[in-house]
């Protein structure tokens, strides 16, 4: 009876599994209503490249959004529309023409499509790696997937391109990536990914480190293809354009209350104070990332580069947290430690549900972001790196 039980336990997590992921299939059919914040922009750039208006792309030499830019991305001049400007690089330019092709909210459900995909592979590559070890992890995959969904929810309603990278760095974290060809598609795929958010570049670094040198000239040669299109299509003035706007946008959005930063909370809680706060806890965490770099798994590296580059960053956004569950599941795989895979779920849902909530509250997503910090360190093996057999070690 027991023996009955547990299989029919097993094929119980098995099916919440699937349905959950066929759900999060649905999700862009469900929003495709609304307009998503993060890809509008990218849709007017793209128009604005393709009209040669290109000067109208970032914020103007008064920190406002262009007259012309709001006027495609709010049409019908709703004075309600509030329009998010293009903080991408200029080079995320040759990404965004195709998109400008496309209504406002055909462009949403098509990215929201991609990320769709893109997060139910990353969880088929999790569920591959780990499934085997036995029924007991396959209930905690199951009840992860669960608990991930209103995170799930929130980053397809803004229409951010971030799963993307995180189904890339999955796909090294479970060793999948291992033809030559792959690797050099790696490359091209994280020089996409620097093209729009930069900080995925230092993904080439990791490669670097870990002598992957395919990796690293694939990417190289996707920032030079990036870049030369780029050069083809608008001026070289629009980098210092995105520079300006990059930090008249960064100061703006520093006491967001969707901001998870360390920096948003500190500025809101800490007073005048917030920048001796704001130091210290970043030298907590990077004193504390140096003493146990040692004991990380080299595949985990990959998750776990980004996942700590945007704790110490001044913006941090929900969709970012995908990467600490992406290192969690691979650091329980040496650990065992299976109770942390839901922890990391919950904890990562936790701001997506502030944020639905309307909760004007930093520390809740600060507080995530400390907490999987916590937890991350906590699932980390006692052996070092070296003790453990990968195809990179």
């Amino acid at each position: 009876m027991q023996r009955l039980s547990a299989a029919a336990d097993d094929r119980f997590a098995v099916r919440v599994f699937v349905i959950v992921l066929a759900i999060w299939m649905l999700l862009p059919i469900a929003l495709h209503q609304y307009s998503a914040t993060d890809t509008t922009p990218f849709v007017v750039a793209g128009r604005l490249v393709r009209s040669g208006n290109t000067a109208d792309i970032y914020l103007d030499k008064n920190g406002d959004v262009a007259p012309r830019f709001r006027a495609e991305a709010c049409p019908g001049a709703d004075p309600r529309c509030e329009s998010a400007p293009f903080v991408a690089p200029p080079t995320a330019l040759p990404l965004a023409v195709p998109l400008g092709y496309l209504s406002i909210r055909g462009a949403a459900f098509v990215v929201r499509m991609l990320d769709a995909i893109a997060l139910v592979l990353t969880m088929a590559l999790l569920w591959q790696r780990l499934a085997d070890r036995g029924p007991t992890t396959r209930r905690a995959i199951a009840i992860s997937a669960v608990l991930l969904t209103p995170l799930v929810v929130v980053t397809l309603d803004m229409g951010n391109n971030s799963p993307l990278i995180v189904l890339l760095v999955a796909a090294v974290a479970v060793e999948r990536v291992r033809h030559p060809a792959a690797e050099v598609g790696l490359g091209v795929g994280i020089a996409m990914a620097a093209a729009l958010k930069l900080f995925p570049a230092a993904l080439l670094l990791v490669a670097l480190a870990q002598r992957r040198f395919r990796v690293v000239a694939g990417g190289v040669a996707g920032i030079v293809v990036l870049s030369g299109v780029t050069a083809s299509i608008a001026p070289t003035s629009l980098y210092a354009d995105f520079w300006q706007t990059t930090s008249r946008w960064s100061d703006r959005v520093a006491i967001g209350w969707f901001n998870g930063s360390i920096e948003a909370s500190a500025r809101e809680y800490s007073g005048s104070g917030w920048p001796v706060v704001v130091w210290a806890l970043r030298a907590i965490i990077v004193v504390a990332a140096i003493r146990l770099y040692p004991r990380v798994p080299a595949r985990a590296l990959w998750p776990l580069a980004p996942f700590l580059l945007i704790t110490v960053f001044p913006q941090v956004w929900v969709y970012y947290l995908f990467f600490a569950v992406v290192a969690t599941c691979v650091l329980v795989e040496a650990t065992g430690r299976l109770g942390l895979l839901p922890a990391v779920a919950a904890v990562s849902s936790a701001p997506a549900i502030a944020q639905r909530l309307s909760m004007h509250a930093a520390w809740v997503y600060t507080g995530s972001v400390l907490t999987l910090l916590v937890i991350v360190a906590y699932a980390l093996p006692e052996r070092s790196r070296a003790d453990e057999p990968t195809m990179i070690s």
